[in-house]
């Protein structure tokens, strides 16, 4: 189990390098909200519009898109809100909304 535990995250790893991907992970869920509300004020568009987020949902997720940029967003109560994408993008978002943004996820538990 252990194995396959390993090379899933590798490919993982290797799917966030080769396409210059990064991710912000952790994010509270009013700022969740907030950065959600900002990105479709300036003019990205639900990808597959899945309901509105709500903080109650024990898991929740959709893309966000604009032009040919797309943003992953994934509620999950226990942990957290996260956003992944092209790594231009997300770390713009950590540097306005104050982030820590990362070149590949962090292990849960």
């Amino acid at each position: 189990m252990k194995l396959i535990k390993k090379v899933k995250r590798a490919l993982l790893e290797r799917k966030f390098a080769s396409q210059n991907l990064n991710i912000i992970q952790s994010i509270n869920a009013t700022q969740f909200a907030d950065i959600l509300n900002d990105l479709k004020v300036q003019g990205w568009q639900f990808d597959a519009y899945q309901g509105s987020f709500n903080p109650k949902y024990e898991k929740w997720s959709d893309t966000l898109r604009k032009g040919q940029s797309s943003l992953n967003f994934a509620w999950d109560q226990k942990q957290q809100g996260a956003i992944t994408g092209p790594s231009r993008i997300v770390k713009g978002l950590g540097e306005t909304y104050k982030l820590l943004v990362l070149g590949k996820p962090r292990e849960t538990s």
